[in-house]
Order: structure tokens, then C-alpha cells, then sequence
């Protein structure tokens, strides 16, 4: 018997194929191309689209957007090779 194969049925695993999501951020052992970036500017947009802006002035909202859509783009930045 294969030793990979005897080891995966030993711990209960199946093997699965690249690339896949980990934490909601796709994993693969290749270069990210722009479509598996869709989901991460989906986010983007739903997050912008879902804020109300009736308390904040054009200086704050304008802060906010900033500030998150610039964590977003650190978060994914270290998580994918560019």
C-alpha cells in the first residue's frame, strides 16, 4: 500500500486539490490571477455599499473608506505573493 494513502486513511483525512480556501483566502501554488481576486473586491464594495453615511461628514466617510479599504488591501497583500 501507498504510504500516503495508508497515512491519510490512518488520520481520517482525504486528499484534496489545489486551489482551495483556508480562513475565506484561496490557496494556491501558482501566481493569483485577477478572477481569484473578484471575491476580495466583491468585499470590498459590500462593505462600502453597506456603511450609512447620514452621521458622518464628507471628510470622515472619506477617512473611513480609507482607512478599512487600506487594511483589506495589507491584509491581502500578505497573504498572496504579488
Amino acid at each position: 500500500m501507498d504510504t500516503q494513502v495508508e497515512i491519510l486513511q490512518k488520520l481520517g483525512f482525504s486528499q484534496g486539490l489545489l486551489p482551495f480556501k483556508y480562513l475565506g483566502v484561496p490557496l494556491s501554488t501558482k501566481r493569483v490571477s485577477i478572477l481569484q481576486y473578484q471575491p476580495l473586491i466583491d468585499k470590498i464594495m459590500h462593505r462600502v455599499q453597506s456603511w450609512t453615511f447620514r452621521f458622518l461628514s464628507y471628510a470622515r466617510r472619506a477617512q473611513l473608506i480609507k482607512s478599512v479599504l487600506f487594511s483589506i488591501q495589507v491584509f491581502w497583500s500578505q497573504v498572496f505573493i504579488i
